[in-house]
Formats: structure tokens, sequence, C-alpha cells
């Protein structure tokens, strides 16, 4: 893992609560240093690990959250946390064998579903057997009958990336799951997510829809939600589930991001344009919390600006797109110096 080499947080006494602070305001960008600070500090702490890894993906930075993440999953191989998380920013990365991978990882880690590895999927009548003796033992049996097979089926297997055979398995594993506690909201987001990758977006919008009935105030299945019916067209309901996954965490990078691809595929690129800048300010510690820690709380009149981590390439591109459509070549050429203050100020912005 590539730590910042100049870390304002590296010799805080505990850079862990730190980054804990940080992100109850949504300061992700400093809640990121904070923990890397922490990581270094001392390198088997795993749970500082598995949230650097988590608050570089609600970041926009996904290569970075899975090298953390592999890191916390090598300290504790049985973090269902981390496997989720991994799932996830594989998926993101198109890394499509290995979000399946996660995926399974996280149910065979799970002690209310590790008996379903040794199911044999090729027999139906082994699922239902495997089903039937962990729903006996299990001590969380409510809304077992409630369980929609209907919701989360595959119409058909699209992806280009995957064989047929892999997703179906996973599937019926998760359904299996879900037979025995229907009301484990991660069990329809891993559903979810087994829909995006198979390209059947209604089998993700079901499973996210089911999650964030379960569990309302969880911005990332919010994110989820909304990014999942961006994908099957649905940008205008997209757009109202990035505003939730905003209301409960308005920090959150990437669901900003999301919000400004959403409005371009709407045509309206100048709302996603001021999206994006919202976004990359944030992810370059646009907030009032992080400027007094990131050394904007004690320096006199000559200091220098406080440093800000960078943003990604990615959303700058994201951005330039959004400029040409708008046909402001003006800002397009501005954008190559990727100095966010020009265009908070264009887009009537606060610049903290």
């Amino acid at each position: 893992y590539p730590f910042d080499v100049d870390n304002p947080y590296l010799f805080h006494e505990d850079p862990f609560g730190e980054g804990m602070q940080l992100l109850e305001v949504g300061a992700v960008a400093g809640a990121v240093l904070s923990f890397e600070a922490a990581c270094q500090q001392k390198e088997s702490r795993q749970e500082a690990w598995r949230l650097l890894g988590l608050t570089q993906a609600e970041n926009e930075k996904d290569g970075l959250a899975i090298l953390a993440l592999n890191k916390a999953r090598e300290l504790d191989p049985k973090d269902i946390h981390s496997h989720m998380a991994l799932a996830v920013s594989h998926a993101n990365e198109a890394n499509y064998t290995l979000a399946l991978d996660s995926l399974k990882n996280w149910l065979f880690s799970h002690q209310e579903y590790e008996a379903l590895q040794h199911v044999s999927m090729e027999d139906p009548a082994d699922v239902a057997a495997a089903t039937a003796a962990a729903v006996s033992s299990s001590s969380a049996m409510a809304g077992i009958d409630e369980f929609d097979d209907d919701v989360g089926t595959p119409a058909g297997y699209q992806s280009l990336f995957l064989q047929p055979a892999q997703i179906q398995q996973v599937t019926d594993l998760f359904h299996a799951a879900s037979e025995i506690n229907s009301s484990d909201h991660d069990v329809h987001v891993c559903l979810g997510i087994v829909g995006c990758l198979a390209h059947d977006y209604q089998m993700g919008i079901d499973n996210f829809k089911r999650a964030v009935e379960i569990k309302p105030d969880d911005a990332r299945i919010w994110n989820k939600l909304g990014a999942t019916l961006a994908n099957g067209n649905r940008s205008e309901e997209a757009i109202d589930a990035y505003n939730h996954a905003l209301d409960i965490n308005p920090g959150y990078v990437r669901a900003r991001h999301n919000m400004g691809v959403a409005f371009n595929n709407l045509g309206d690129h100048a709302a996603a344009a001021k999206h994006l800048v919202q976004a990359i300010h944030m992810q370059q510690g646009g907030t009032d919390d992080e400027q007094a820690t990131l050394g904007g709380g004690g320096g006199g009149g000559g200091a220098d600006p406080p440093r800000r981590p960078r943003s990604t390439r990615e959303m700058w591109d994201v951005l330039r797109m959004s400029l040409n459509l708008m046909r402001r070549q003006d800002l397009v050429e501005r954008s190559w110096s990727q100095d966010i203050r020009p265009f908070m100020q264009e887009f009537g912005l606060e610049m903290h």
C-alpha cells in the first residue's frame, strides 16, 4: 500500500480515533490520512486496515481500497466486512471473478451461513437439505417464510467476463442463505452485487431495495441502489437514491460523483458538472473540519495553504466530458491544471 509521504497525522497520539471522528463529520480525505497513520503506527491493527479500505472506496479510490482490504483480510481471514467491501471494489474495478470469490468468502466466513460451503450446488436436493439443516440450527429464523423466490432471480446472464454456471452457483448459495434469514440486509446486498455482475440490473435493484427497507440508514446501500438504477437506464430514480445517501452522509464522495454521472445521462450537463466539481473538492479534503486538521488551524498569516490529497484523474476526466458537452472549452482548458478553485467559483460553490 503506497502511504502518503506527507501525512500530518503520522505523529498523532490516536490517529485511529481521529479518523473515526472525521468520518462522523463526512471528512473522508482526512479520515483516509488518519487511518493510514494508524496502519503505519501499528501494522497489525486489522480494523485500521479495514476502515482505510472502506474509506478509500467511499473516496472513489477502489484500487487503493483493494490493497488495504487485502491486508485486512490477511490479518483476519474471517472478517466478513472486508470480504463484502472487497466484492464491491473488485466489481467496480471489473475484477468480476475476484468479486464472486469475495462474495463466497463472505458467505463461508459468516457464522450463520458457513455450513453452505459444504453443499454441492449441482444437486438442488443438496441445497434444500443444507438450508433446512441450517434453519433448524439457527437462532435467527424470523421472516424466513416471507422470502420471495421471484426477487433476485436472474432473467438471463449476459456477462462477458463470467460463465453462467459461476453466477448461478453464487446466486443459489445466497438464495439458500436468504431462506435461512430473509431479514439479513447483507444477504440482499450480496444478491444485488451478483445481479450487477450478471448485468441483470432488475435483480440488483430488487435486492438493494429490499436491503434499504431493512436498513434505511445505510448510505452505502442507497448508493448501490442508485448506481444499479442508473445502469438500468433509470437515472431519475437513481438521483433520488443518491440524495438519500448524501442526506445520511454528506461527505460521501462516491455518491456525489455518481450523482454527476446520472445528470450527464439525463442530458443536464451543467448540473452534472456542478456535482462533479463538488465531488473533486470533497475528495481533495474540502470540508471545514478537514481544513482545520490539514494545516488550517494554527498557522500565521504567512503560512502555506493547507496541503490537499490529490484527486483521481478519472474524476477530472468525467468533469471534462461534461464541460465538453456544455461547449465550455475555456473550462476544459483550465481543468488540465487540476486546480478546483476556479470551478468552485464558476458553479457558485463555497470554497472552504
